[in-house]
């Protein structure tokens, strides 16, 4: 409830149609850095973005889209996106995703949450009782042994009590059978 209302409070003092705080900070940063970036068009909306080390990326301005979606990810224009809206002498405001917008903010923050008073002062409720849900068995055999997962590795290994390879076990061993040893010999 406090929360909501410390937001709807703070956001009064903003424009409403600029951009949040936190999307003008993102803005900033990349401020710094969309001088090293070369864009080139081939119309409007297509553009290639290169940096100084040659690498490409393709930005559409139509579609909104960025090779690195980050803007698509976000809704807010990455460095290869500025860097083309800044060329071209544009706003950046109109490339934010709306949900970055002040007056999205404020319908967010809009509604509001009743409190509830204390308990002690609720009406008491009499003779109703609080049964637990129905038990309801699974079908087939129940597990006894939990589930592993792939990282914590398998059961141990088969070992032929026969002749003691591994990979095997005395059940399913195709070697010839074992010589009966004596028993001890009893009185």
């Amino acid at each position: 409830m406090k929360l909501t209302y410390d937001r709807r409070v703070k956001s009064q003092g903003w424009d409403q149609n600029f951009v949040v705080p936190r999307a003008k900070i993102h803005i900033d940063r990349i401020k710094w850095f969309y001088n090293e970036y070369e864009p080139q068009s081939s119309d409007f909306s297509s553009w290639v973005v290169i940096s100084k080390d040659g690498k490409k990326w393709k930005v559409n301005l139509e579609e909104r889209t960025c090779n690195c979606n980050k803007w698509q990810v976000t809704g807010l224009p990455c460095v290869h996106v500025y860097c083309v809206i800044s060329h071209i002498r544009l706003n950046w405001v109109r490339y934010c995703s709306e949900y970055h917008i002040v007056s999205s903010y404020v319908k967010t923050c809009s509604g509001s949450v009743l409190g509830i008073s204390d308990p002690s002062l609720w009406d008491k409720t009499v003779n109703i009782k609080v049964f637990p849900p129905p038990l309801v068995r699974g079908t087939g055999r129940t597990r006894k042994v939990r589930r592993k997962s792939d990282d914590e590795g398998g059961s141990q290994h088969k070992r032929c009590h026969k002749y003691g390879h591994l990979g095997h076990n005395k059940k399913t061993c195709k070697g010839p059978p074992a010589e009966l040893r004596p028993r001890g010999s009893q009185h």
